[in-house]
């Protein structure tokens, strides 16, 4: 996109409301369904990088809720979240005995980023635990749909 077109995208969005900072969630169904949720506000940087800091795993788990609500007002039955590439690798991982410091180094992460995918893996699977997280996957197949 031109830098005009960037600007003329930007400008609408302010006149319709929306912040000056943002993120968006992207979300992926099982049956390959897509969808977004998009969260903005006019908070200062300083404010809105605790907020988000503080907030960003349950707005992650809130983008599936939601995305599985408009789902079912369609008529689709309800499906969990599908897990990311990165949040599988990141429990397989964990399945394999391997520590949180270890599968960073491995996947050329930091800890905190590897935390952060295993908790919403855990959470997207309804799982209790990390280990009941890998019991889930393991037993829905999904080790063994991708390669890593």
């Amino acid at each position: 996109l031109s830098d005009k077109a960037v600007r003329t995208f930007f400008g609408e969005a302010r006149e319709h409301g929306v912040g000056k900072h943002g993120v968006t969630f992207p979300v992926r169904g099982v049956d390959g369904d897509r969808g977004i949720l998009s969260v903005t506000s006019n908070e200062n940087a300083a404010a809105w990088q605790a907020f988000l800091k503080s907030e960003v795993r349950d707005f992650q788990h809130l983008a599936g809720e939601f995305h599985h609500a408009i789902g079912r007002m369609q008529g689709r039955p309800r499906h969990q979240t599908v897990c990311s590439d990165r949040e599988i690798e990141c429990l397989k991982w964990y399945a394999r005995g391997e520590k949180v410091k270890r599968t960073a180094e491995i996947l050329s992460l930091s800890p905190r980023t590897v935390r952060f995918h295993l908790d919403l893996a855990r959470a997207k699977l309804g799982a209790k635990s990390l280990a009941h997280a890998v019991a889930i996957a393991a037993e829905r197949g999904l080790f063994f749909q991708r390669r890593f």
